[in-house]
């Protein structure tokens, strides 16, 4: 993740919070184990899972069968997303001595009767809720699962007395419906506000010399789209930000024409000595700590948020805001990418690998900066608080993209759009 620096204003207003209308932190954590797996929705998406009554209440039936069966769920080969017998029955497979177990989560409103996953043969297919063999029809496991709700099934070859016995304790038999709930009240109200408080050195003004690198971005309103991919959490309140956007003010600023490279960064650390609080990943593509001459003019990569603060603090610089950045990678007409409306595949960085700063020909933004979109991803300064979480904003893609057939669904990866972000969790010193 590099960055890319603006001349010293003032950092825009923090913002908080988002909404949640119901609560799913039970089926959601049951989609990865039958709540092996709660706490993922809130460390990984950082997903507020405020606990309502059912959601206690379904912990408690299935206490039991985590309790009894937790080998398999903490077998590290277990496998997401196993193929269904619907494309909106989410399977996930759990293997282990004494058999596979199956999760399943059923997002649809009314109860879900069909084929469940595929069956093997050989093998006996048990409910895991009532604990009653499931039937077997035309290659598929057929069963029931509630509306808005979970079940599992267990795989073996041979259902022995001590298995049975098993079951009949530790099977809750049902599990209480789904009711919807609102969690607005463990929330504080969202506030977001893009404009800058305060003006800095330049007060909105172009000076007659900017430093060396950098573009005038002259202050303007533009209607700022933001496109949030839900996964598992929301973000800030952006709710209709999508369609029309919201107009945003911003101010005057200077700003980098490219990302910061490693011989700048290698500069910065030679002149300050600085070391990060946290430093397990930092720099890791540097060997030995020193800067590969062959990769002086790319982008420096693996540094924190906290990492390129220290640097723009001590080139005179910040990061941009959000808002910023999306105003100057895409102009007043709010650009969906810096050149216009559509993807060129020629304007970004296809290799796998990093470039040298300002190799692709023809990525210019209305302002004239490069490299913004499918190179590295881009910190900007614009961090949030909810009620139990702080999060940053990445913006931009990088140049990793993932096969057609893997799945983008924790991460997207490839160029991104100007209206797209990435939501990053700040859960420890220097991230």
């Amino acid at each position: 993740m590099s960055k890319r620096t603006t001349s010293r204003n003032a950092r825009s207003k923090r913002a908080s919070g988002q909404l949640d209308t119901m609560s799913l932190p039970a089926l959601v954590g049951l989609v990865i184990g039958l709540f092996a797996a709660y706490i993922m929705a809130e460390v990984v998406f950082g997903n507020d899972t405020s606990w309502v009554a059912r959601d206690k209440a379904l912990l408690r039936a299935v206490k039991p069968l985590l309790v009894a069966l937790w080998p398999n769920f903490a077998n590290p080969d277990w496998q997401p997303f196993v193929a269904s017998g619907h494309k909106d029955l989410r399977v996930n497979m759990f293997p282990g001595e004494l058999g596979t177990v199956f999760t399943l989560y059923w997002p649809g409103k009314a109860d879900y009767r069909g084929p469940l996953l595929k069956a093997e043969g050989g093998r006996t297919y048990l409910d895991l809720i009532t604990g009653q063999k499931l039937p077997v029809a035309q290659g598929m496991v057929t069963g029931r699962v509630a509306g808005r709700s979970i079940g599992g099934v267990l795989a073996v070859e041979k259902v022995m007395p001590a298995l049975r016995r098993l079951l009949e304790k530790v099977c809750p038999g049902r599990l209480p419906s789904y009711a919807p709930a609102n969690t607005a009240k463990f929330r504080p109200v969202p506030k977001v506000d893009h404009k800058l408080r305060r003006i800095g050195r330049y007060g909105g003004r172009k000076p007659a010399r900017l430093p060396e690198g950098m573009v005038w971005v002259k202050g303007g309103k533009f209607a700022m789209k933001i496109k949030h991919k839900w996964q598992g959490a929301r973000c800030y309140d952006h709710s209709g930000w999508h369609a029309k956007g919201r107009d945003v003010s911003v101010v005057g600023f200077a700003m980098d024409v490219l990302p910061v490279t490693n011989r700048q960064y290698a500069e910065f650390l030679a002149a300050t000595n600085y070391r990060p609080a946290e430093g397990a990943n930092f720099l890791k593509h540097w060997a030995g700590g020193k800067m590969p001459e062959a990769l002086a003019d790319h982008p420096v990569v693996y540094v924190s948020l906290d990492d390129a603060r220290a640097y723009a603090r001590w080139a005179g610089k910040r990061l941009g805001t959000e808002a910023e950045w999306q105003y100057a990678a895409g102009g007043a007409q709010g650009r969906l990418w810096p050149w216009g409306p559509k993807i060129a595949r020629s304007r970004v960085n296809r290799t796998g690998r990093t470039l040298p700063v300002g190799s692709v020909a023809g990525d210019e933004s209305p302002f004239g900066l490069r490299d913004l979109c499918g190179h590295v991803w881009q910190w900007t300064d614009d961090t949030y608080t909810d009620r139990v979480h702080s999060f940053a904003i990445l913006k931009g893609g990088s140049f990793f993209d993932m096969p057609p057939e893997a799945s983008k669904w924790y991460l997207p990866t490839g160029p991104m759009a100007l209206t797209g972000h990435l939501k990053v969790l700040l859960v420890g010193a220097s991230l």
